[in-house]
């Protein structure tokens, strides 16, 4: 789970001309230079306790010094175990919590309801992207010139896939697959927030795993959001771990 999210989070940094993606020993950044943290984090720690705060003042000094916002998000695996607490004593404040949660596909009879209204779409060009992008966005613009980037370079072998859903022509629920690591990374899940409680998000979460089914995937992996944990959980997920978002105290 841990090596799909990276992969979600890095691998089109290897192919835009626009973001930083930097791999040293002990982290990874990756530095679209956007104003929205959403592209901007530290990831994938892997030093000892003793090293902490070289390395997170490395981190800290690589964003602060641009000016960028940014986030850092701490896996089960990352290393040393108290880097929560090294990331507090060194100015940080734990934003957000994520359940990490899996979904045995092999036991699920692949039945997915579809919603008559909801058309969902691969996103593979400009305007879908953008469609996607727009769903939900904390910085209108930050998110439109980022997907406008990632539809100049994707293609069918890359290992996201971009789903956004329509009714009557309007972008009202997205989500992305990542297949990697043996298993398929359901990421992104968002409703537009006037068209939630429409069962529109479950719709998206179920043509996903059918999906991946057909791909011959036998398992899903995700990270909740306190706001989707109830949906994954009714639809049989399991949970496996927490994922932390930690962000420099302002």
């Amino acid at each position: 789970m841990v090596t799909n999210l990276n992969v979600h989070m890095t691998h089109f940094a290897q192919y835009l001309n626009q973001v930083d993606l930097i791999r040293i020993p002990g982290f990874t950044i990756v530095n679209s230079g956007l104003p929205d943290d959403t592209f901007n984090v530290g990831l994938d720690a892997d030093f000892s306790s003793a090293d902490a705060d070289k390395k997170i003042s490395e981190i800290t000094n690589y964003f602060t010094q641009k000016n960028i916002p940014f986030s850092w998000w701490v896996s089960p695996f990352d290393k040393p175990d108290d880097l929560p607490e090294q990331l507090e004593r060194n100015g940080y404040q734990n934003t957000e919590n994520n359940t990490a949660m899996y979904f045995d596909l092999d036991a699920w009879n692949g039945h997915a309801p579809s919603i008559p209204q909801l058309e969902i779409v691969r996103a593979s060009d400009e305007k879908t992207l953008r469609d996607f992008a727009l769903v939900l966005a904390n910085d209108e613009a930050a998110f439109k010139k980022y997907f406008s980037w990632i539809a100049s370079i994707l293609t069918d072998d890359d290992p996201i896939e971009y789903y956004v859903g329509y009714v009557n022509g309007k972008p009202v629920v997205r989500g992305l697959s990542c297949y990697f690591a043996q298993v398929a990374g359901l990421h992104w899940l968002s409703t537009a927030p006037d068209e939630r409680r429409k069962g529109y998000g479950a719709a998206m979460q179920q043509y996903r795993l059918k999906r991946a089914k057909e791909l011959g995937y036998h398992i899903a992996v995700l990270q909740a959001s306190s706001e989707g944990y109830p949906l994954y959980q009714r639809l049989g997920y399991k949970e496996c771990g927490t994922f932390r978002e930690f962000k420099l105290k302002t």
